[in-house]
Formats: C-alpha cells, structure tokens, sequence
C-alpha cells in the first residue's frame, strides 16, 4: 500500500458517521411535519399493513389447513367398490403402479 499522507484516519471516519447519525435524528422531526403537512400520515409503530397477495396467500394457507390429509369419503367409496367388484385391486398392477412412481 503506497502511503500518501491523504489517508483518512478511522477516528475521522468514526466522527463523520456519528455527526450524519446526528443529523438524521435531528431531522426526522421535520420530516414528519413535511409528511403530514402534505397529506401523508407518518408511519406508525402499531399498525400493519398487508399487500392484497399477502392477504390472499395467507387465505389460501388458512384453506389448505383446514382441507384434511385424508379424504375419507374417496377412501370409503373405493373400499366400496373393492368389496362389490366394481374396483378390481390387482396386486401385481398395483405394485407395477407403485414401482412406476417411486422410481
């Protein structure tokens, strides 16, 4: 690293961000008024406001919770069909069906 002698020092670095920290906080007052002088309500710390998507996402959530794993009337309709002949359960063709998805 050539030295120059134009090399900022880290205590200046230090004290230029804590004078811009200043500075914002000393600003942030004005702002508000600005933002509601023009219209614009300041942002407040106990209100949340969701997206349309968000809302919808979390409904959809809210749906597929409350949709069981198991769909125990199809269940019992081909318990039903096994047991009257409508639904033949060959094991070697269930078992090919099987095999097909695993691999």
């Amino acid at each position: 690293m050539k030295v120059t002698g134009k090399e900022v020092s880290l205590q200046a670095l230090q004290q230029n961000r804590a004078q811009e920290a200043n500075a914002a906080r000393e600003a942030e007052p004005t702002r508000a008024v600005e933002r509601a002088s023009s219209g614009l309500a300041a942002p407040s710390a106990s209100t949340v406001s969701l997206s349309h998507e968000v809302e919808e996402v979390q409904e959809i959530v809210k749906a597929a919770k409350a949709t069981p794993d198991l769909r125990q009337d199809v269940v019992d309709q081909a318990k039903a069909d096994i047991d009257s002949g409508a639904m033949a359960a060959d094991p070697q063709e269930l078992a090919a069906l099987i095999a097909r998805d695993l691999f």
